[in-house]
């Protein structure tokens, strides 16, 4: 996994300046807020009063998560029938049937949370197997707006 930089956050992701935090040294918003370019002179931040004494909520832990990308490798083994019954449900799932195909296709990374869902759902079908995806990668988690 390659070190953390400030271009890896989306543009419009809050930082954390709060230095007094004592969740700093383990949230990715404060780590990012590190690596500011000097330069920089507005961004999207965390208010103080996302704090409720020694919480936090808006903390994003700075640990990497396992995503993973596209499934047409974790449905290769479901027989059509199941999946013709699994795909109005993942579509429900994920929002619609054009969000469902950006996540089947490797456009979004699909979260640890979307990963015990989906193998939830394959085992009420009968498929015990690990999950598998295209492509799978630890990397920090900026899905949390």
């Amino acid at each position: 996994m390659k070190n953390l930089s400030f271009s890896d956050a989306p543009h419009n992701w809050a930082i954390c300046f709060q230095t007094d935090c004592p969740l700093g040294s383990t949230c990715l918003r404060r780590r990012v807020a590190e690596l500011a370019p000097e330069h920089m002179m507005r961004h999207v931040m965390v208010m103080p009063s996302a704090r409720e004494g020694e919480q936090c909520r808006e903390f994003v832990s700075a640990e990497p998560v396992r995503m993973g990308w596209g499934m047409k490798s974790t449905f290769a083994g479901v027989k059509s029938y199941h999946y013709q019954e699994m795909r109005p449900l993942l579509e429900s799932y994920f929002g619609s049937h054009t969000t469902f195909y950006r996540y089947y296709n490797g456009l979004r990374p699909i979260t640890p949370d979307h990963q015990a869902w989906i193998a939830k759902l394959l085992k009420r079908f009968g498929y015990n197997a690990p999950l598998r995806f295209d492509r799978e990668e630890e990397v920090y988690d900026f899905t949390t707006k």
